[in-house]
């Protein structure tokens, strides 16, 4: 009679709207709704994404990265650094291992292979390589599509509707704000939010659930506890070590007590709390405001504003999404974004970066490299070792 983290959705959850599937022994999962279609399986960290805008896959046992957009499709393998992309208007491939790549566009082709440092600036659409030992990045501020990889971080942003992504030692996850599909990767925690229906996934080490507030299905799995509410037709199934109960009505109230579960229940506000040894959760639909607090994961959500703050050992992260602002702090990495504006930061033992799409200005800090571009008069400098190079379009000078 029990039921565990792979049991059928209820009977009432359309599987149009929302079909999921989980494993936790290997975290192995798959999500589809109207909008998103996704599989991750941690063992390697193979990802598959697919949205309306959006299809890639990651796999980080040797970084290998896909991405079909309607304007962009790039590759990488981080094994030798291997990188081709391909839009409307570029077709380009970088391969490391020699510093060598090709750049083929509309009014530009181009072919370097040097040992330190090759750029090349193409003012008409701004376009901008370099590639360092330390540092490669591409800027097209067409749609302000940028990409960074050092060391120590990876990322891709993308101004048109805000798509990030970041893979750093301790964490991996992107941003596409247009519907804020936002997905975590931790030691820890990882966790996915899409605000058009608020669709919420976390597993840690001792929790695991998902929230869709389209009709309220919630899901938990820990150590000892595994239930599911759908308040549709409040129907509720709780299966621990003691208990097992299952709960179909229009209207009741009622409160089950186990040596290892103390649970709540009234329909009447559709409220319930459940404490465990391990977990301690609240929600109350009248606002869709829930709360739960693990020994390694506490999380409040308040669908009211759709506000939510995750704070792991490793991880403190910040959702509002009335101006879509978040925030998430790791050992690692600094990162705010706030669409208001388009502005985000992200600071990290290599680089520190700031972007702000309202004149689109940002600029890059590295240990090899300081670079900072204003689009609003097509202006950057960059300074290294070797390089000092400024380019302002109305007079286009370089040193």
């Amino acid at each position: 009679m029990s039921k565990g983290p792979n049991s059928e959705i209820p009977g009432n959850i359309n599987p149009s709207i929302s079909t999921i599937q989980v494993n936790t022994a290997a975290l192995y999962f798959t999500v589809n709704t109207a909008a998103l279609s996704f599989t991750i399986n941690t063992a390697a960290l193979s990802v598959t994404v697919n949205t309306a805008a959006l299809s890639f896959t990651v796999n980080t046992a040797a970084l290998y990265f896909t991405a079909n957009t309607a304007a962009l499709y790039f590759t990488v393998n981080r094994a030798g650094l291997s990188f081709t992309a391909n839009t409307a208007t570029l077709y380009f491939t970088v391969n490391k291992v020699a510093l060598y790549f090709t750049v083929n566009k509309v009014a530009l082709s181009f072919t370097a292979n040097t040992a330190t440092l090759y750029f090349t600036v193409n003012k008409v659409a701004l376009y901008f390589t370099v590639n360092t030992p330390t540092l490669y990045f591409t800027v097209n501020t067409a749609a302000l599509y940028f990409t960074v990889n050092t060391a120590v971080l990876y990322f891709t942003v993308n101004t048109a509707a805000l798509y990030f992504t970041a893979n750093t030692a301790v964490l991996y996850f992107t941003v596409n704000t247009a519907a804020l599909y936002f997905t975590v990767n931790t030691a820890v925690l990882y966790f996915t939010v899409n605000t058009a229906a608020l669709y919420f996934t976390a597993n840690t080490a001792a929790l695991y659930f998902t929230v869709n507030t389209a009709v309220l299905y919630f899901t938990v799995n820990t150590a000892a506890l595994y239930f599911t509410v759908n308040t549709a037709a409040l129907y509720f199934t709780a299966n621990t070590a003691v208990l097992y109960f299952t709960v179909n009505t229009s209207a009741i109230s009622f409160t089950v007590n186990t040596a290892a579960l103390s649970f709540t229940v009234n329909t009447s506000a559709l409220y319930f709390t459940v404490n465990k040894a391990a977990l301690y959760f609240t929600a109350n639909t009248a606002v869709l405001y829930f709360t739960a607090n693990t020994a390694a994961l506490s999380f409040p959500v308040n669908t009211a504003a759709l506000y939510f703050t995750v704070n792991t050992a490793a991880l403190y992260f910040t959702v509002n999404t009335a101006v879509l602002y978040f925030t998430v702090n790791t050992a690692a990495l600094y990162f705010t974004v706030n669409t208001a504006a388009l502005y985000f930061t992200v600071n990290t033992a290599v680089l520190y970066f700031t972007v702000n799409t309202a004149a689109l200005y940002f600029t890059v800090n590295t240990a090899a490299l300081y670079f900072t571009a204003n689009t609003a008069v097509l202006y950057f400098t960059v300074n290294k070792a070797a390089l000092y190079f400024t380019v302002n379009t109305p007079t286009l000078s370089s040193q």
